[in-house]
């Protein structure tokens, strides 16, 4: 696996951020005269209405404009984030003022998390898949212990470390990072605005996943709002989102190290979906621990949310999607889902007498969210993320070839177009690439019964299961293995683009991958070496 670098550090540090500016859990660190229902109320509000629209926003610009986003980004979120934290801490002092810098703290500070994490989606999208997950992993599990530290500092200390050491260091470390994208990859080259068909595609793929996600946000929020009178729900929402994180990096790091595997949201919505209405159900029954049960849901919350960056970083990558757009999309609906159901526990614990009513009514409301997500989930028999029927799913694959082989160099990203224009002929590669011939074996190892049933459908004829020979013996990812596939079968960059609905510099990119991979240069010699692992297979079939 790759090693640790500065964008571990730098996520971290914004994961950290996030938790002590996102959803009022900022006020823990704050005097307790700060705590007032008004302020809170205000600052939550504001934050997630603007963290939400950061969201849309940032979409709608890098569908037009993409170089914009490119340029700005990291300056205006470590700008717009240190503003709003100066916004809070001038209310402490400014008491004529508390309510408008609280409004303008959390607006600044939602537009500037939003901003951030954009920017490192961004990054980990840009980087080939191994490495991106890692960084991604590591860096979320990396943020837990660097917030639970802030509790081992003074109250009164705590507050000014964000506008003084968190967000210019997590900012430094943002633009560091920003400035070894390759900004010529797909995902970045081409303007959205040019291939729609690409783009209504993702969204007609990825809205039901993020339905899903957005339904555990919306009881989240409507729990945290009823649970807002009491000030220990920002410390206990705050804590569990930390758990769940750790658990959830750690666990897919543990595993990961051991084998390739296929992580799905679906998956985790049949875990996560039942634990989450369990929470609903107990609520009313359970009214001196809204604290408790709030943070329960927002453990639940933080791990789908951590599936949802690596699902959009994935498909970044594998579509050629511009990653602002596909994150943007994503976290716009689920980040708009969490602010409706706060907005609706907010509703109902104004305006509904009786505790138990309150209560009882959020977890109905809830409960029914949650239901008709996950029957989406299901509409047409089945969830599939392409016409070709790739499941939605997140691939942890081990052992891929070494970093330097798997992104194209500069001069070789900008060869003549001629040169690419058909699959079988020659791509500018490296002449120094590894020889991955078969020398030795290299078992496929056990498959999971999903796996077990993908593989089975995916079967057509000779040629789909001689791809997917070569995916288990040389770790292709699911859509290299498409690609290849279709480049056996004798088709054209352009034929291929149709085929799989992604622009053809994508499909160059995603060739130039798999011949580095294999160790080739040409079809025929794709051709050839099928024919080679087919025949060792035979022979280590009759040799058992």
């Amino acid at each position: 696996m790759p090693k640790p670098n500065i964008a571990v550090l730098g996520y971290a540090l914004f994961v950290t951020i996030n938790a002590t500016s996102l959803w009022g859990g900022v006020f823990p660190f704050f005097p307790m005269e700060f705590h007032t229902p008004e302020v809170t109320i205000l600052f939550f509000l504001s934050q997630a209405l603007a963290y939400c629209a950061t969201f849309f926003l940032t979409m709608l610009v890098a569908y037009r404009r993409p170089e914009f986003v490119h340029k700005t980004l990291v300056l205006i979120a470590m700008a717009l984030a240190i503003a709003g934290a100066i916004s809070l801490i001038a209310a402490m002092y400014l008491k004529w003022l508390t309510i408008p810098l609280v409004v303008c703290g959390g607006v600044c500070l939602g537009m500037g998390c939003g901003g951030f994490a954009m920017a490192w989606q961004r990054y980990f999208s840009a980087m080939a898949s191994t490495s991106g997950i890692f960084y991604l992993l590591a860096g979320t599990m990396l943020g837990s212990p660097v917030f639970f530290a802030l509790y081992l500092v003074p109250s009164a200390v705590t507050v000014y470390l964000s506008p003084v050491i968190l967000i210019p260091v997590c900012g430094l470390c943002a633009i560091l990072a920003t400035r070894t994208i390759d900004f010529s990859l797909p995902q970045f080259a081409d303007v959205p605005a040019r291939n729609p068909k690409v783009y209504a595609l993702a969204v007609r793929d990825y809205w039901k996943s993020a339905v899903g996600i957005g339904a555990i946000g919306f009881a989240s929020g409507a729990v945290r709002a009823v649970a807002l009178a009491d000030p220990a729900a920002g410390d206990a929402t705050n804590i569990f989102s930390m758990i769940g994180s750790l658990a959830a990096a750690g666990i897919l790091l543990m595993v990961w190290r051991r084998r390739s595997f296929q992580f799905d949201l679906l998956s985790a919505l049949k875990v996560l979906f039942p634990a989450s209405l369990t929470c609903l159900v107990l609520l009313p029954l359970l009214a001196g621990k809204l604290s408790f049960i709030a943070g329960l849901l927002y453990l639940a919350f933080s791990v789908v949310s951590l599936i949802m960056l690596l699902q959009c970083a994935q498909a970044s990558r594998d579509r050629g999607i511009n990653p602002a757009f596909i994150f943007g999309f994503c976290g716009g609906i689920v980040y708009l889902m969490q602010d409706a159901g706060f907005v609706f526990g907010f509703w109902a614990d104004s305006f509904l007498d009786g505790a138990f009513v309150q209560l009882a009514v959020v977890a109905l409301m809830g409960g029914y969210v949650l239901a008709m997500a996950f029957a989406l989930q299901y509409m047409g028999g089945t969830v599939v993320l392409s016409r070709r029927g790739v499941p939605d799913s997140v691939e942890f694959v081990s052992h891929e070839a070494e970093e330097p082989h798997e992104v194209p160099s500069i001069s070789e990203r900008h060869a003549p177009e001629s040169s690419l224009r058909q699959v079988d002929e020659k791509p500018e590669a490296d002449a120094t690439l590894p020889d991955a011939r078969v020398s030795a074996p290299r078992g496929p190892g056990r498959r999971s019964k999903a796996q077990e049933r993908d593989r089975s459908e995916r079967l057509r004829d000779r040629v789909s299961k001689d791809c997917l020979l070569l995916q288990e013996q040389f770790k292709l990812s699911n859509r290299e293995t498409e690609v290849a596939e279709l480049i056996m079968r004798g088709n054209s960059v352009s034929s291929i683009a149709e085929t799989l609905v992604i622009s053809e510099n994508t499909v160059r990119t995603h060739t130039k991958h798999i011949y580095t991979k294999l160790g080739i240069h040409k079809r025929q010699e794709m051709l050839d070496l099928v024919q080679e692992v087919v025949e060792y297979a035979r022979g280590q079939q009759r040799e058992a």
